[in-house]
């Protein structure tokens, strides 16, 4: 099965060393790989990566939130001194724009 994006790129999005590489964070790109192949399962890895740079940065970015979430113990990053505990899933949203997914809408 091709691969949206490779485990050195993640790594270097993180700014961990390519030499030796953490299992996380290849489980992190799995993840990520399998998530947008769900979200955009008419797009062929294999024969469009070079056509499609922008699906395969909002891979590697969403490999990266995914690593950091299991990571830390508290999870996606929030804001709770602000008051009512805020969760910023700006970084999200950006990775379904940047693979093309487009919103199911009513009506």
């Amino acid at each position: 099965m091709a691969l949206w994006a490779t485990l050195d790129q993640v790594l270097v999005h993180l700014g961990m060393p390519t030499d030796t590489p953490d299992h996380r964070v290849g489980n992190a790109l799995d993840v990520a790989n399998a998530w947008t192949q769900g979200k955009r399962p008419d797009l062929d890895p294999a024969s469009e990566i070079p056509s499609l740079p922008n699906v395969q940065h909002g891979v590697v970015i969403m490999a990266g939130l995914i690593f950091r979430e299991r990571s830390t113990p508290q999870g996606v990053a929030g804001y709770e001194d602000e008051g009512g505990g805020y969760t910023d899933t700006s970084a999200y949203y950006r990775c379904l724009d940047l693979i093309g997914y487009r919103r199911p809408m009513v009506g």
